[in-house]
């Protein structure tokens, strides 16, 4: 996968579930999910992070769906998401953060924030 893009998709042999996903750097992508370290720091941010860490990635089988040209793998990685239906998947539009809702803690967080640029 070494400087391609695609769609790829990770199956939860356990229980079924599955999450896709795409990327215009396949390689360095995988690498990330086969870091632990990377995987505890960003837990909070990824449901398939999380997951990968409850359950390990021996229970998990990953699948390059399909290889395609960089400009297309966002219309590639929709295709999957409306075909497959993956439940790991929060988000529903590829390359969107459409219905992705902030905890309470992170809204506070933001609204702090602004409030600090807005007095210093």
């Amino acid at each position: 996968n070494k400087g391609k893009s695609g769609v790829y998709r990770w199956i939860n042999t356990v229980t079924g579930s599955s999450y896709v996903r795409s990327s215009t750097v396949l390689n360095r992508r995988i690498k990330c999910y086969l870091d632990t370290n990377y995987l505890k720091t960003y837990k909070h941010k990824s449901v398939i992070y999380s997951t990968i860490l409850k359950y390990g990635l021996s229970v998990f089988r990953l699948e390059i769906l399909e290889h395609c040209a960089k400009e297309d793998v966002t219309l590639r990685e929709q295709f999957y998401l409306d075909t497959i239906k993956p439940t790991y998947n929060i988000l529903k539009l590829a390359a969107s953060s459409l219905g992705f809702k902030h905890s309470y803690c992170t809204i506070v967080q933001m609204k702090e924030k602004i409030i600090r640029t807005i007095l210093f």
